[in-house]
């Protein structure tokens, strides 16, 4: 792959560097976890396959966790900080997100609050829940109503009323269109000329979802422990915005 097309942290956001490994399967309380550069690296006792670029950056869309693995690795080479120390430092404690923590795994006082994730058969996962040590791309613990105030945030933001986190002109860049109706980390479409963003996530015996309209300020976030989840919230938002009357709904 040689060229002057460069992997860059707008393009490993966005899904376009190129980068290679879409998902991870988390590990068992029981196995040993790898350390972030076994897991770049595919090696033991790494279960997922090294990440790279096999495409040319910058080329085409192709969902990629393992390029969020690469900019955790930027984030600690260049600040000197873990993961959850940066991001607890510049988004969870200015948003007031007090019951969120990319801390894999959790400290057992922790981990009895946690929710038990299902399998779509109903056999619940193996302790409860995976560890994920990627945790740029996997590893947030978090509540419904503190992903709202990250949403709330991002709509005050746009109307240039809050800038804890971006500046107005941060934020509109982070949610502007790179390739495939998708931004820097949010899903982006209209929905009978009405403007959304958000995103759908998915563990093993988890799925969630968030959605919020750009100038409106609606908007709705729905955790769920079950791989049925995403059915389900698929009906739930249907409900809530026809009830509340939401554009578009």
């Amino acid at each position: 792959l040689q060229g002057s097309e460069k992997v860059t942290l707008r393009r490993l956001l966005s899904h376009t560097a190129g980068t290679t490994v879409s998902g991870f399967r988390g590990y068992r309380y029981s196995e040993p976890i790898p350390s972030l550069i076994q897991i770049l690296n595919g090696e033991p006792p790494a279960n997922s396959d090294p990440i790279v670029v096999d495409l040319v950056p910058g080329t085409r869309f192709r969902y990629s966790g393992g390029g969020y693995e690469v900019m955790d690795q930027a984030i600690r080479d260049i600040t000197g900080k873990s993961y959850p120390d940066f991001m607890s430092e510049r988004v969870l404690r200015p948003l007031d997100m007090r019951l969120s923590t990319y801390e894999q795994p959790l400290q057992p006082s922790k981990r009895a609050f946690a929710a038990s994730g299902y399998y779509a058969d109903g056999v619940p996962v193996p302790g409860g829940h995976h560890i994920y040590p990627e945790i740029a791309a996997a590893g947030l613990w978090t509540t419904a109503t503190d992903v709202a105030r990250f949403l709330v945030e991002l709509q005050l933001s746009l109307r240039g009323e809050s800038n804890r986190v971006l500046s107005r002109e941060g934020t509109e860049l982070v949610l502007t269109e790179v390739e495939r109706d998708y931004s820097l980390g949010f899903d982006l479409w209209t929905q009978r000329g009405q403007p959304y963003f958000g995103h759908r996530g998915a563990n093993d015996g988890f799925r969630g979802r968030m959605v919020a309209h750009r100038t409106l300020g609606y908007g709705v976030v729905i955790l769920t422990n079950s791989d049925n989840g995403h059915e389900l919230s698929d009906a739930v938002l249907i409900l809530i915005g026809r009830r509340e009357g939401w554009p578009g709904f």
